[in-house]
C-alpha cells in the first residue's frame, strides 16, 4: 500500500465558524506554499482519483462529484499541502497551508525517519480495523461529537449519550416494534403507545389462551360480579296416604286379652282386668317427592379480552 493519510476523519462534516454545513462547497487542494494543484484520491491506495477539487453535499460531507450522493473519503500521498475551502453560498473562504501530508516510513521508528504503519493507522485513524474494539464502556467515557447548533470542540459522554437515545427511542415509541400490544396497569399509556378505547376493551375480564387471540362476552365486568340477592319460588305439593311413610296405629281396648280375644268366666267384659294395645293396619308407602324451585336469571357471560405470556429471546 502507498504511504497514504486520509485528511478528513470518517464522518467528518465541513461547516463554517457558525456550525452551519458547508453545502456544495469547493475543496481545493495545492502544494502547500503555492497554488499549484495537488491530486488527492478516495482510496488510502491512491488509484481512484478525486483531481485536485472535492465538492461538498447539501449536509457538507465530501462527495466524489459536483452535486453528487456519493460520499467518500480524502486521501493524500506525502508532502505538505494547502487546503482552501469555499462556501458557494456565502462567499466564505478559508485556507490552511503546509498541512502535513504522509509521513509513513519502511524503516519506521518515529522522529527524523517516519512513523511505523500501525503508528500512522493510530494516528490517522486510517484505518478502522487497526483500532481495538471496546467492550467495557464506562459512563464517565467521551464520544466527539458534531452538533449543527454549537461550533468549536464537542463531546458526549457515554451516561449523557445512553440517556439521550433512551428518552428519544422512548419518545418515539421505538423500544418496541410498531403494532406491539401491551397491558399498561394506569390510566394514560406512555408516550407513543395509543389506548385501546373499543367497546370489547371497556369493562370486560382479561384471560389467557394459548391458541388464537380474540375477545368476546356479552355482559359488563360490573354488572356480572356485582352483589345480588338469588331469590326464588318454591312450588307446591298436593298432600296423600301414599306420599307418607308407612306406619300403623295402636289403641288399648278393656277387657281383651292379648291376642285381642275376650276372656271367658268372671273376666269376660270386665274393663278392669285385662287390657290389650291392638295395632290397625299398615298404611302408607313413603313415596318420595319434590318441589319445584324457580329462580332469578343469572347471566355469567362475561366480557373478555384474551392475552398470551410470551418471553423475549
Amino acid at each position: 500500500m502507498a504511504d497514504a493519510v486520509a485528511i478528513f476523519t470518517p464522518g467528518q462534516r465541513l461547516t463554517s465558524a457558525s456550525g452551519v454545513p458547508y453545502a456544495n462547497c469547493t475543496i481545493s487542494f495545492y502544494n502547500a506554499g503555492s497554488d499549484d494543484p495537488k491530486e488527492v484520491f478516495s482510496d488510502a491506495n491512491l488509484q481512484n482519483t478525486l483531481g485536485s477539487i472535492v465538492y461538498t453535499d447539501s449536509a457538507g460531507y465530501p462527495v466524489t462529484a459536483s452535486g453528487g450522493s456519493t460520499k467518500t473519503q480524502v486521501y493524500t500521498g506525502t508532502g505538505a499541502y494547502k487546503i482552501v475551502i469555499a462556501d458557494s453560498g456565502t462567499g466564505e473562504t478559508t485556507t490552511h497551508d503546509d498541512c502535513v501530508g504522509a509521513v509513513i516510513s519502511g524503516a519506521g521508528g518515529g522522529g527524523a525517519s517516519g512513523i511505523t504503519q500501525a503508528e500512522a493507522d493510530l494516528r490517522y485513524i486510517r484505518n478502522a480495523n487497526a483500532l481495538s474494539a471496546i467492550t467495557d464502556l464506562a459512563d464517565a467515557d467521551i464520544f466527539p461529537l458534531w452538533k449543527i447548533s454549537g461550533s468549536g470542540n464537542r463531546g458526549v459522554t457515554y451516561a449523557s449519550l445512553k440517556t439521550e437515545l433512551t428518552t428519544d427511542f422512548q419518545a418515539d415509541g421505538r423500544m418496541f416494534p410498531a403494532g406491539t400490544r401491551l397491558v399498561f396497569q394506569q390510566t394514560t399509556p406512555p408516550t407513543g403507545w395509543t389506548k385501546e378505547t373499543g367497546a370489547a376493551y371497556d369493562d370486560a375480564a382479561l384471560r389467557f389462551e394459548t391458541g388464537t387471540i380474540s375477545t368476546g362476552g356479552s355482559q359488563s365486568f360490573n354488572t356480572t360480579f356485582a352483589s345480588r340477592t338469588f331469590t326464588g319460588t318454591v312450588g307446591n305439593d298436593t298432600p296423600s296416604t301414599s306420599k307418607t311413610a308407612a306406619h300403623t296405629h295402636t289403641s288399648d281396648e278393656p277387657g281383651a286379652d292379648s291376642a285381642g280375644g275376650h276372656p271367658t268366666g268372671t273376666g269376660r267384659n270386665d274393663p278392669t282386668t285385662r287390657v290389650a294395645n291392638v295395632s290397625t293396619s299398615s298404611t302408607g308407602s313413603g313415596t318420595a317427592h319434590d318441589h319445584s324451585l324457580t329462580m332469578n336469571a343469572a347471566n355469567f357471560a362475561v366480557k373478555y379480552v384474551e392475552a398470551c405470556v410470551a418471553e423475549k429471546s
